[in-house]
């Protein structure tokens, strides 16, 4: 088992905070007092098995489960790295998928859900993967699609609006049965290149219903500090992740701060400290030009320092934020917040996620296709 080592980085200098918009009224959390200065991060050796390198990990049923997208195959795995089984596959058979998988979600049911590259939706058995059905999202809205999409002075609240965020799929369930969605708008008029609307009051999730696929509501917003970058569409990514009391946590890549919202969406408090040794020198796109965009996306993102993933493990009550520093810096960081104060901001390897907790210990990934890693990791947290 190889045993790595992880010296916590004390500590952050705060970072001054920045003029609160009508998204953030209340009083933000800035409080750090650090119990954690170093972790043992153990990585786990897995078999040989068959993957394509793109998917992720989940941890459900005291086991982990290594969902490989483009196979469309589930690993199951025990605590310690032992292949118990595989499922599925891509056919068309009663156990398998006929399609490359783009979302996956373990639902509080057991029961699994798909999410295809054409807004399907596929729901499979919770022990043996056999299909129960295969159905389409419903974007039904108040208003013809051609004219919502069409209008230079669009309605933020129109389904039709928005698409689904491809690059993004990270698949929640609430505590209210609803599964969320990330979703973006890409219009003329509406679109992350030239609209103030679209960061002042765009929607980022999508409510929809299980069992009919019906899209009920679109919810959330983007941080206010898009708007004072104007508008950074490269970095406009996010990260989220829902409690058991159904509230919510939000993190911008561009933004120190995490947002926490009730199951209305109603904001409750912003808190954070930015990451340590962070390159935030983000360059801005003043118009619609597509192909600074993609420079700056392919070239630019990777350099810089930015947030990527937040996991809230019930059991700890703890959240765990994921965030680069930059090209300077040979690791990442991860920060650890207990009742919204910085507890912890500590060294991971590139790429570390935060995945789950089986007793006692958190698991976290590192999965790249192009250097073909499939990394696990588990590490215990003592406060």
């Amino acid at each position: 088992m190889q045993r790595f080592i992880l010296f916590g980085l004390l500590l952050i200098a705060l970072t001054a905070c920045s003029d609160q918009s009508e998204q953030n009224q209340k009083t933000a959390n800035y409080s750090r007092n650090v119990k954690i200065d170093s972790i043992s991060l153990k990585q786990i050796q897995l078999p040989e098995f068959e993957t394509s390198f793109i998917g992720g990990f989940r941890i459900y049923n005291d086991a982990i489960h290594f969902i490989d997208k483009e196979l469309g195959k589930i690993f199951q795995f025990s605590d310690n790295g032992e292949l118990m089984g595989v499922f599925m596959g891509r056919g068309d058979g009663p156990y398998e998928i006929n399609t490359a998988i783009d979302g996956y979600l373990n639902l509080k049911s057991g029961d699994h859900l798909f999410l295809g590259s054409s807004f399907d939706l596929h729901l499979h058995k919770k022990k043996n993967y056999e299909q129960l059905n295969n159905y389409f999202i419903s974007w039904e809205g108040e208003q013809d699609v051609n004219k919502v999409r069409s209008s230079s002075t669009p309605d933020v609240n129109q389904f039709a609006l928005y698409t689904l965020d491809y690059q993004n799929l990270l698949l929640r369930e609430g505590k209210d049965g609803n599964v969320y969605i990330p979703i973006y708008g890409e219009t003329q008029y509406f679109n992350g290149l030239n609209s103030d609307l679209y960061y002042e009051k765009g929607k980022i999730l999508a409510r929809m219903e299980i069992e009919s696929g019906k899209v009920k509501e679109v919810l959330g917003s983007r941080s206010p500090r898009y708007l004072e970058n104007q508008y950074l569409p490269h970095h406009a990514s996010f990260s989220y992740d829902i409690d058991s009391l159904n509230n919510f946590y939000v993190s911008h890549e561009i933004d120190s701060l995490i947002y926490k919202y009730d199951q209305d969406f109603e904001l409750i408090s912003a808190f954070g400290v930015k990451g340590n040794n962070m390159n935030t020198n983000y360059t801005a796109i003043k118009d619609f030009n597509l192909k600074l965009f993609r420079t700056l996306y392919f070239e630019d993102r990777p350099k810089l320092g930015w947030y990527y993933h937040v996991e809230f493990i019930d059991e700890l009550g703890l959240l765990f934020r994921s965030y680069t520093k930059g090209e300077h810096c040979d690791y990442d960081g991860l920060q650890i917040l207990e009742n919204e104060t910085l507890i912890a901001d500590l060294s991971v390897p590139k790429g570390f996620k935060v995945k789950g907790y089986i007793k006692p210990y958190v698991y976290g990934e590192v999965i790249s296709e192009l250097s073909e890693q499939l990394k696990l990791y588990k590490f215990e947290v003592s406060i």
